[in-house]
């Protein structure tokens, strides 16, 4: 306690004691949080559950360190600042990386679907390739395919002949053949859904 003189008479007067515990906490949980983020990030755990507990976590203690270092800015100016930039950092990169997985597991995993096709002549053939329409005109005598990953839940081609005579369509999902139809027409369908 310190005196100040006033002219009337003496007033005791506390000086204020500039306390760093703030800044300090916002710094600390800021690290925290940029090191569970990190931990998470860098080197996944083996369980998605303690993946999911670090990013949360990691986010949590970045908007506390933001928080602390908005409350603590006037006390201890450079500790805050610190603390609020790593609690920010780790808040964005937790949450984002937190949502970008749980997106993932929402979206249906993309599958790898051939598509194969043979014939006396020469065949068209028409297919979806995740639901975009498709064409292929085969002249060779060698069987007609295509590979590609698709995540609709549904498989369509429909082989025709330029002229009358076998042919055959085969659809395979995941090395597994799904469907398979030949006809002497000149026309075969083939389609799988999973639904």
């Amino acid at each position: 306690m310190s005196t100040q003189r006033n002219d009337e008479n003496t007033i005791p007067h506390e000086t204020p004691t500039v306390s760093h515990g703030l800044g300090t906490a916002a710094l600390i949980t800021g690290i925290v949080s940029v090191v569970l983020v990190a931990a998470g990030v860098l080197r996944p755990p083996a369980t998605a559950l303690f993946l999911f507990a670090l990013l949360v976590l990691g986010a949590s203690a970045g908007i506390a360190a933001v928080v602390l270092a908005i409350i603590a800015r006037r006390q201890a100016k450079g500790k805050a600042v610190a603390g609020g930039i790593l609690g920010a950092v780790g808040a964005v990169v937790g949450a984002s990386m937190f949502a970008t997985i749980l997106i993932g597991a929402i979206r249906p995993p993309v599958v790898e679907v051939e598509l194969h096709a043979s014939g006396d002549s020469g065949f068209t053939v028409e297919f979806t390739d995740d639901g975009e329409p498709r064409s292929a005109i085969w002249y060779e005598e060698e069987e007609w395919g295509a590979k590609f990953g698709e995540r609709e839940s549904t498989s369509e081609m429909t082989v025709t002949a330029v002229e009358p005579g076998d042919v055959t369509c085969r659809i395979v999902r995941d090395g597994e053949v799904v469907a398979e139809e030949s006809s002497s027409s000149g026309t075969v369908t083939c389609s799988f859904s999973a639904e």
